[in-house]
């Protein structure tokens, strides 16, 4: 098992592929120069788009490099399945002279697939996406595990994740990496740390081992195995919410507020990696515990016959109704008294308020920005996420690319594709 969340979160496309193996693409008195080469070819065509074709003389002027050396890097990586050869255009003619068509390279983003997965407390989502982070596949299923009921939920998890393979129509020999989001502190070395009170934390772990066991053909999986907000915070970085660089906090609040903490472009994690749990709003006046919006606006909610989520709340509200738009102003004040909190120690640019219930948040964001100043010297801006419920999903993707992509020619994809 491996974590990831200690590093960088700037999107995997933006990141230097490491090429730690042994294994030479080039003789050895040049492997060094060939790696550095290979790394700045693939780097640029991983993060172009989807169906983009690049030429050798682009190329040349993204990296710098020869074109005797970015033919070369180019044939390394299409030789080891990360790249494609197209046909190129057609041959350009002066006169009755023809010009030789480009080469052409793309890369190959079907050369193997991640597997993402959200452990909720309300739900269990899996998604599968290939290496640019397309999802080809999905399931979902309503969680709701009680402790005692470890063994149920594995089971429960596995066959979620079958059903997005099936979705995604795609065998689990092309998976290479699947990447847990667990809704609990993940030690930076791995394992969820002893919580000296209450039994959440203890009710969210997970072992992975135990999920893939009696699938002989998900064994040869790299497993990753984070902190829900934490790749969160991974996702906002990599989709445009934050800049992957800064200093931004992504509030989970659908269930449970929860945060990832990112400063300078490192997450935040501490040394058992509880440092956006977010326990100390027991102790803010006016918050008084964990629990997030959806599960507070339930709670104020419950007196209204036939209201049956907490989204009831804010669609009432907005059509006018003088209790709903109460409850709404209960949460906003609620809302920036904890993000008062995080600006008082960590002094964000940014609050991200995340989750499910995120996209039905303008109206409160609104009034929490009018209440901000009132509680916090310092006051961030505060955004709702547009990445909805799949922010995790999201997450759990990009920490499979990037761990992917820092070894990239470690192994060869054409041999893990089948």
């Amino acid at each position: 098992m491996v974590n990831v969340a200690d590093q960088s979160i700037a999107p995997a496309s933006t990141q230097s592929i490491a090429l730690a193996s042994t294994q030479s693409i080039a003789p050895a008195s040049s492997t060094t120069v060939r790696r550095t080469n290979a790394r700045l070819v693939l780097t640029e065509l991983w993060a172009s788009e989807a169906g983009d074709t690049v030429t050798a003389n682009e190329l040349m002027e993204l990296t710098g490099l020869t074109r005797a050396t970015v033919l070369a890097v180019c044939d390394d990586l299409v030789r080891l399945g990360w790249l494609q050869e197209s046909s190129g255009v057609a041959a350009v003619t002066t006169g009755a002279t023809a010009g030789r068509p480009p080469r052409r390279f793309s890369f190959c983003a079907g050369a193997g697939y991640v597997v993402g997965v959200d452990v909720g407390d309300a739900s269990i989502r899996v998604a599968v996406a290939d290496l640019r982070g397309g999802i080809i596949g999905r399931a979902r299923r309503q969680a709701g595990f009680a402790a005692d009921q470890g063994a149920e939920r594995e089971v429960a998890i596995r066959q979620v994740i079958a059903a997005a393979l099936a979705d995604a129509e795609i065998p689990a020999s092309s998976v290479r990496v699947i990447s847990f989001g667990l809704a609990a502190p993940v030690r930076p070395s791995g394992g969820t740390p002893a919580a000296a009170h209450g039994t959440y934390w203890s009710r969210m772990q997970l072992d992975p081992s135990a999920v893939l066991a009696g699938r002989p053909d998900w064994q040869h999986w790299l497993v990753l195995v984070n902190n829900d907000a934490n790749l969160a915070a991974l996702a906002a970085g990599a989709h445009g919410e934050a800049d992957p660089h800064g200093d931004y906090v992504v509030l989970l609040s659908g269930e449970r507020f929860g945060a990832g903490i990112v400063a300078g472009g490192r997450l935040l994690l501490g040394r058992d990696g509880g440092a956006g749990d977010l326990h100390f709003l027991e102790l803010i006046s006016g918050v008084g515990d964990q629990k997030g919006l959806a599960a507070t606006a339930r709670r104020l909610w419950t007196a209204t016959p036939g209201a049956a989520s907490s989204l009831a709340v804010f669609e009432a509200a907005r059509a006018g109704d003088l209790a709903a738009t109460a409850a709404v102003r209960a949460l906003a004040d609620r809302l920036a008294r904890v993000v008062a909190a995080l600006a008082s120690l960590l002094n964000p640019e940014r609050v991200i308020v995340a989750g499910a219930v995120a996209a039905s948040l303008s109206q409160l964001i609104d009034l929490c920005r009018q209440r901000l100043p009132d509680y916090a010297q310092l006051p961030p801006e505060v955004t709702a996420s547009a990445l909805g419920g799949d922010i995790v999903l999201l997450g759990a993707i990009q920490a499979g690319i990037k761990q992917l992509a820092e070894g990239a020619l470690d192994r060869p994809a054409k041999a893990l594709a089948g």
